[in-house]
This record gives C-alpha cells, sequence and structure tokens, in this order.
C-alpha cells in the first residue's frame, strides 16, 4: 500500500488501545528489519481480524522474498504479560509435537506488546464446515480427535496463571450493574466448584473459528489463539468448545438460518463429544463438564448485559457480535441453570 510505503513510523512500543494502522505497519516492519537487515514495505494491509486469531489482530504481507516473513501474516498488539504468555504456551506444543503456528517474533517483542505469527495455511475449520456440508462429519471427528491430542501432552506449563479459571470470571463482570446481573450465577459456581480434578493443557479456546486447515486437509488443523491456555481440568477445556457450537446461533442476525443453527448444535457437539472421547486418555465426568459449561455461559451473559448496558464495546468485545442481546442473555441463563441442574 502507498500510504504506508510513505509513512514509516516506528515508535518504541505499540499503542495500547486503538491501533493505528500505520502504526501496525511500522512495528511489524522494525520487528521484521531485527531478521532482515532493512524494514521490508508492506504488499497487503495489515487489516483487522475480528475472528479467528484473537483479540487485537491485524492481517498483512510483507515484500518480502525471505520464506520466514513472507506470506500472510498475523499481527497481535496486546498487553506484554499476554503475549509473552501466548508465545510461551505456543513454543511449549510445538516442542511437543503439537501443530501450532510458526512465531516470527521474540519475547523481546512481546515485552513491548508485540507478536508476529505465520498465518497457517488454508481456511479455518470453521469457514471449511460451512462450505463443505457432506465432509462436516469427518471435519468434527478430526477436530473431536485433536483437542484430545493436546490434552494428551504432558501436563506441564511454560507459565503459571495463578487461580482457578473460575476467577477469571471476576474481570468478565468486575463491579456495578453487569456483575448484579449474573449475581445468582456466580454465587452458584463459587458453591458447587469441582475440585480435585487432574489438570492438562487447555487452549482455553478451542473452536472451529480458531483452527486452520490446509487446502485438501482432513485432519485436526492447526489452532491459533493460545491467549487463554492454561493447564486446568479437561472438562474446562472441552466445556468451551461445547459451549462455543452451542452459542453460534447468538450471533446470527437472520432468523431461519439461527433457527437452522440451532437445530443443528446439538449434533455437532454430540459427534465433536464422540470423537473426542474416543481420543482421550479418560472420559470427561458429565458432571464436571456441566459445571464448566455453566462457566462458560455465565462469560457469555456477563458480555451480553454490558452490552445491553454500556452499548456496542470495541471491535474484540464479545458482546459486541451479538445480534440479539437482550434474546441472547435470556437464552443463556435459561441454559445455565438446566446445566446447574445436571451438575448438582
Amino acid at each position: 500500500m502507498a500510504v504506508l510505503r510513505r509513512r514509516e513510523r516506528t515508535s518504541d512500543a505499540p499503542p495500547e488501545a486503538e491501533h493505528d494502522l500505520d502504526a501496525v505497519a511500522g512495528h511489524v516492519r522494525a520487528a521484521a528489519a531485527a531478521a532482515l537487515g532493512d524494514p521490508p514495505h508492506i504488499d497487503d494491509g495489515p487489516q483487522a481480524v475480528i475472528a479467528g486469531c484473537g483479540p487485537h489482530a491485524y492481517r498483512l504481507t510483507l515484500a518480502t522474498d525471505d520464506p520466514a516473513w513472507a506470506g500472510t501474516l498475523v499481527a497481535r498488539l496486546s498487553d506484554p504479560d499476554v503475549l509473552l504468555g501466548e508465545a510461551a504456551w505456543i513454543r511449549a506444543v510445538g516442542a511437543a509435537g503439537f501443530p501450532a503456528p510458526d512465531l516470527l517474533t521474540g519475547d523481546d517483542d512481546h515485552a513491548r506488546g508485540l507478536l508476529v505469527f505465520r498465518q497457517p495455511p488454508g481456511k479455518t475449520l470453521a469457514e471449511v464446515m460451512v462450505t463443505d456440508l457432506p465432509s462436516l462429519p469427518r471435519y468434527v471427528a478430526a477436530f473431536g480427535r485433536l483437542h484430545a491430542r493436546l490434552h494428551d501432552l504432558p501436563p506441564a506449563g511454560p507459565r503459571a496463571v495463578a487461580g482457578s479459571p473460575a476467577d477469571d470470571l471476576a474481570t468478565r463482570a468486575p463491579t456495578g450493574d453487569v456483575r448484579a446481573d449474573v449475581a445468582d450465577e456466580l454465587a452458584w459456581l463459587a458453591a458447587h466448584r469441582p475440585g480435585g480434578e487432574a489438570a492438562v493443557v487447555c487452549h482455553g479456546e478451542l473452536n472451529p473459528v480458531h483452527v486452520y486447515l490446509g487446502v485438501g486437509e482432513s485432519g485436526g488443523g492447526v489452532p491459533v489463539n493460545w491467549t487463554r491456555s492454561r493447564l486446568a481440568a479437561p472438562e474446562y477445556d472441552v466445556a468451551a468448545t461445547v459451549t462455543a457450537f452451542w452459542a453460534v446461533p447468538l450471533y446470527v442476525d437472520n432468523a431461519v438460518y439461527r433457527r437452522m443453527l440451532k437445530m443443528a448444535r446439538e449434533s455437532l457437539a454430540s459427534s465433536y463429544l464422540a470423537a473426542y472421547a474416543e481420543g482421550a486418555a479418560r472420559p470427561v465426568d458429565d458432571p464436571v463438564l456441566a459445571y464448566w459449561q455453566a462457566h462458560h455461559l455465565c462469560g457469555l451473559a456477563c458480555d451480553a448485559s454490558r452490552r445491553l448496558r454500556e452499548g456496542p464495546g470495541g471491535p474484540w468485545d464479545g458482546g459486541r457480535a451479538l445480534a440479539q442481546p437482550a434474546s441472547a442473555l435470556r437464552e443463556v441463563r435459561k441454559r445455565f441453570w438446566q446445566l446447574a441442574a445436571e451438575a448438582a
């Protein structure tokens, strides 16, 4: 892009909130210069990636023939602690033989709030699933086995995450009206928190949107967005995936498509769970799985409440994409208490 080639601004640290696109390009060029010798021009982008690569993500390509920096890149500008943790998890699972994206930046860049990885080839599994419906069962089965494979890695994490993942909800509804809206749900979760499960490596948000599948590939694919990775009970991670399947209709405007997705979501989740069970070292505990589904649904309720009370947030805010936030909040609450009964 000509504008980006003329304006080669490279300040010492990425901006913390609103990301000027020229500044994003400048930060990536500066990071690439350390490896290439000269700051390469931008061929395309950067463009915000709202879903599929994690928060504060931008897609771009550089004018270089260097194999490491050629092709489509994703730059994430975020809190340094988040990026340092994400990079450490990517390196750890990759070293254990699990598919992970290729990191191009080092911890000096991550400490300044910039992480760059090469986008895996192909499309997201979500895109492939909706364009190849006859192969849907095969894709879902491969995805379930991929998740089981992750949980079979040695249970060692590169960075400790303090507290239980249940405590994460405090950041979704810290105070005020949003917390009041989910007070009953939070109280139930606190009173029924399970304990004693053996911890495994958890991705945190492993769903088809965050998995890239190469052209013609029928295997599990390459997961991205390791921002919420941690050691936790496998049910915590499986529940996040099941909740993602359940929640898809909440983000669809078209009423007909929404009804179709509601009809299909249970089948997709069941197929995923069956494939996961085939490859998992141990079966999931159904009441514990129900508890963690309720946990993730409470997070969705926080997003919907915040959207209703405060309006749309930034482009990566979880509640912004909800098609009908008031209806979504009612549906989430109803499902929460159904699961609470199953977990009790």
